[in-house]
């Protein structure tokens, strides 16, 4: 706009040059009859050059914030108009959030055990719905800092030296269990032992009782055999009795690992002894009859006998021991 000095049209001036600050995002410094001191509009291109971010993820932060919604994606970064004080508010907390390899290491916590502080919800991302956005996890240190005085808050004494008693990952691998047990018992203050090595910090600093803490998640032991035992238990070959099991001929039920704390297929022994009570494998019988495979195989045909299962169907030949000849 051409400047013009005409007081008689200061007010006409004044009232364009508001209309236009009220409706377009003009830069400090821009000349509108005089030079603009505030901003009153951010652009996505703006923020973004402020702010230091890159346009797509101040997109997302704005999207995030409520500031703009999805129909604002099919505009261009300088045209997405949003108000200056929430872009600076929402803006400003942004540059303080941590991504999450930061935030591992502002807490000092192993891989896995922050990987399990985040999946199960023991501190929350910065920003909810940043999945959907597919925007990384970002995390505040107010919540970082609220989580690790959560923990320090079960503090039972002062560490000394002598103490025999482990961190976070040594009392998982010694009593066998999960990194979300030991939090929860430890939120939850079932347990009695819980110090801080002060030669460290952050969350790797907590020492803890690996046998108080197997009282409390030991699961009982499985009630039956695994593949490889229960095979063993008939002596059959792992292959054969996998395929037995399949099919079906020797049942099965699920019970939990107590070491690896996942499911697993177990048999019992009452179900192990009615199958080696029911049938026999072609090289069982040349076994206990100290013969040929193939002169067993032989009598048997001789003597009509039909296999109950075939090699083809389970890797091995099997007869019910009801039709074998006395």
């Amino acid at each position: 706009m051409q400047e013009r000095y005409d007081n008689g049209s200061d007010e006409l001036r004044q009232i364009v040059r508001e209309v236009a600050l009220s409706h377009i995002p003009f830069d400090p410094g821009t000349v509108i009859f005089t030079p603009v001191t505030d901003r009153r509009f951010h652009t996505i291109k703006s923020a973004s050059k402020q702010y230091g971010f890159h346009p797509v993820t101040t997109r997302k932060f704005a999207e995030a914030a409520g500031l703009i919604d999805q129909t604002a994606n099919s505009i261009s970064d300088w045209r997405v108009v949003m108000p200056v004080e929430d872009v600076d508010r929402v803006m400003s907390e942004a540059r303080g959030y941590l991504t999450d390899g930061e935030a591992r290491a502002y807490l000092n916590a192993e891989r896995t055990l922050w990987s399990t502080i985040t999946r199960r919800g023991y501190v929350k991302r910065a920003i909810e719905g940043s999945r959907e956005l597919r925007l990384g996890p970002m995390f505040s240190k107010f919540d970082l800092d609220d989580l690790l005085s959560r923990m320090q808050a079960h503090v039972t004494s002062n560490f000394e030296d002598g103490d025999h008693l482990s961190s976070f990952s040594e009392t998982a691998h010694r009593a066998s269990c999960k990194f979300s047990e030991i939090l929860d018992l430890l939120f939850a203050g079932k347990l009695t032992t819980v110090k801080l090595d002060p030669s460290t910090s952050g969350i790797s600093a907590f020492r803890l009782d690996p046998t108080e803490v197997a009282s409390h998640t030991t699961l009982p032991p499985m009630p039956g055999l695994s593949a490889v035992e229960a095979a063993r238990y008939v002596v059959l070959n792992i292959k054969v009795f996998t395929r037995l099991a399949n099919c079906g001929v020797i049942g099965s039920e699920q019970a939990i690992n107590p070491v690896k704390r996942c499911r697993q297929r177990v048999f019992s022994t009452a179900t192990l002894d009615a199958f080696s009570e029911s049938y026999r494998s072609l090289h069982q019988l040349a076994s206990e009859q100290l013969k040929a495979i193939r002169v067993i195989k032989r009598d048997l045909d001789l003597a009509n006998v039909e296999p109950a299962f075939t090699r083809l169907e389970v890797g091995a030949t099997f007869y019910r021991k009801s039709d074998l000849p006395t």
